[in-house]
């Protein structure tokens, strides 16, 4: 591939950072252009322009990434978030061409309840979910969340009155045992491509901490994605979180339809899912095959060190910086 220029969304948080490092690794003389809702964040280092940008629920969101396009020949967007990867689907030609799935597959899997009530209508397996207003105790452990949420933000385990929240939250049915996410990627044809699951520990916000490969629960979780490519049109990376009890049962109970906050791990053990989006959009091909490894990976915390300047001078990658 030669130099393109590609739009990544959210590189304050870790999928976006992850995406842009697995793009330096592919593409190293990409034009990365980082948008984030601060001009000042954990990504900027990577990027060679940061530009800050509003909500992705407000309305000079679209006009502002349209102008960004335009105005730096951007290629590929790379939505990075759960919010943006719903605007930027319906926003067809306003934008360059974007790596997501349709605008009603991402609407319904950015509303929790939306994703239960389609994929329990679709019969597929899905941990049981209410409105706050209809809940009866028809379960006894909970989970309560936003709607809309992310990462593990505002998430309240065994609240003593689920129903004193409001139906911008969802009470779900809480499963004990291992967390296991599960990239899959869908190719624009709809043939499903390949799955990598990683058993993992989490920190208090959700980000993985520890994984490690596991192919124990593939044929089931096969069988789950299946149903969801069944129930709504899905392209390109997707993510599915389960919980495997101890009888080695899952229980998946929340989709994020965009690539996943381990991408930058996966990427090492052969899910390449950055690469295929690449081959798929800007090759015009079909991707390369996946060919896995097992392996594990554990996240530390660095410094971005920035000597003889500000926060207000840190700008993108040519600021001068130490890794530490």
């Amino acid at each position: 591939m030669s130099s393109h220029t590609l739009l990544v969304t959210g590189i304050g948080g870790n999928v976006g950072q992850g995406v842009v490092r697995v793009i330096r690794d592919l593409l190293p003389d990409a034009q990365i252009i980082g948008t984030n809702t601060r001009h000042i964040s954990g990504g900027s280092h990577l990027c060679d322009e940061v530009l800050e940008v509003p909500q992705g629920n407000t309305d000079e969101y679209l006009e502002i990434m349209a102008t960004i396009g335009t105005a730096h020949g951007v290629e590929l967007i790379f939505p990075c978030t759960d919010l943006e990867t719903a605007v930027l689907s319906a926003a067809g030609s306003r934008v360059a061409a974007t790596v997501c799935s349709p605008p009603e597959t991402c609407r319904a899997f950015h509303d929790k309840f939306e994703t239960s009530r389609v994929l329990s209508k679709a019969g597929v397996a899905f941990a049981e979910s209410f409105l706050p207003s209809e809940y009866e105790g028809q379960f006894e452990g909970t989970v309560v969340k936003p709607r809309t949420g992310r990462g593990s933000r505002d998430m309240h385990r065994d609240p003593p009155n689920p129903t004193e929240f409001d139906d911008s939250f969802v009470v779900q049915r809480r499963y004990v045992g291992t967390e296991i996410t599960v990239a899959f990627y869908v190719l624009q044809s709809g043939e499903m491509h390949g799955l990598l699951a990683l058993q993992r520990e989490l920190s208090r916000d959700g980000t993985t901490v520890f994984c490690e490969t596991t192919h124990r629960y593939d044929d089931a979780l096969a069988e789950v994605i299946a149903g969801m490519t069944g129930a709504l049109p899905i392209r390109g990376p997707c993510n599915l979180q389960v919980i495997a009890d101890e009888r080695g049962d899952i229980h998946p109970f929340e989709v994020n339809c965009r690539f996943s906050g381990t991408t930058s791990i996966r990427h090492h053990f052969g899910y390449r899912d950055v690469e295929w989006a690449l081959q798929e959009h800007l090759e015009g091909r079909r991707p390369s095959e996946m060919v896995l490894r097992a392996g594990a990976a554990a996240r530390v915390l660095m410094d971005v060190i920035y000597p003889d300047t500000d926060l207000a001078g840190i700008k993108n990658r040519r600021t001068p910086h130490i890794l530490f």
